[in-house]
This record gives C-alpha cells, structure tokens and sequence, in this order.
C-alpha cells in the first residue's frame, strides 16, 4: 500500500502547481495585425484592462479595450463592459460578460476625400482562463457582437509571467473568420 501510494503522489506531479490566483486587475497592450481584411492588411496597436470591483462582489469585474489600425482604411474599435467569474478549481475560472463595442471605420478616396461610418452596438463576451503552472496562463474567450457591424470572434492567448507584474502576452484571434495576431505586455496589479 505504501508503495501504491508513494507511486501516485509521483504520478501528480507533474499537475501539481503552486499557481497565482488569477487576476483581474491588469493592464494589457501590444501590436495587432490582422490579414486580409477585405482586402486589408491592417495594423496597429491594442490595450485592454480589467478591474475587480471587490466593494461590490469579489467575483465582478469591469473590463474595456481600445484598438486602432489601419492600411488604405482606418478602424478604431472600442469596448467596454462588466462581468462575473465562476470558478471551476483552483486553477480554472470561466467567465461572462455583457458590454458595448463601438466600431468607426475610416476610408481616404483619392480625389474624393474621407468618408467614415460608426456603430455601437450591444456585445456579449466570455471565455476560460487556466493556470497552466505557476507562470503560465492560458485563456480561450468568445464575444459576440451585434449591430451594423456586428460579427463573432475567437481568442486563444497565452501570458508568460517574467516577474510578479509582468508578463509577455501573445494571441491569435479570429474576427468574424479573418485570422489576426496581438503581441504585447500584460502587467497585473
């Protein structure tokens, strides 16, 4: 019996982890290229951030984002909303949240000057985190996005914890099926 259970305390090793909780308090920013965009190489730059609302219930948070790229067009997205975690173990959390997303897009003509058109629109979003080990995460998120612009994306990303703050950020995104890319910091406080 002894060695029966000296055996599996090896064999959970490997999943044990000392992880961090995983925090929603942080700012985050990076590059972002999306390809062929309709037609569209666009690139530019990303923050997004998060913030627990502990006075009001430990598991609620605000959260909101700002992007901006461009090629021949500009887009300028803007998101901002709240929502809930629930944890599933010590290591897993899914999450909700309900917001809005604005969309301005921005295109120069030759000779016929600048037109431009916005939305904003309700957006649902959610996802899943996971404390890898004890400096890797991973996250899948989903958001839905109605209105004139209205599209469903995908978010796999991954944040490589450098220190007790900082960590390296890196994500591939789909945008209503256009493939894209997010390199950046992701500093948590």
């Amino acid at each position: 019996m002894k060695k029966y259970a000296i055996a599996l305390a090896f064999a959970a090793l490997p999943f044990a982890t000392t992880a961090q909780a995983l925090n929603y308090n942080y700012v985050e920013g990076g590059l972002v290229m999306y390809s062929d965009i309709d037609g569209e190489d666009l690139t530019g730059f990303g923050v997004r951030a998060s913030y627990e609302l502990e006075q009001v219930d430990p598991k609620a948070f605000v959260y909101g984002g700002y992007t901006l790229m461009s090629d021949n067009i500009d887009v300028t997205q803007l998101h901002f909303g709240a929502g809930y975690r629930f944890e599933i173990n010590n290591q897993t959390e899914a999450w909700a949240g309900a917001g809005f997303d604005s969309t301005k897009v921005k295109v120069k003509i030759s000779g016929l000057g600048t037109f431009s058109d916005s939305d904003t629109a309700l957006a649902l979003r959610g996802g899943v985190r996971h404390q890898l080990t004890e400096d890797t995460e991973l996250a899948a998120t989903m958001r839905i996005v109605t209105g004139d612009y209205d599209y469903t994306g995908f978010a796999f990303t991954v944040r490589q914890r450098l220190n007790e703050q900082l960590s390296l950020l890196g994500e591939i995104d789909s945008f209503d099926g256009d493939i894209g890319f997010i390199a950046g910091v992701h500093y948590g406080f």
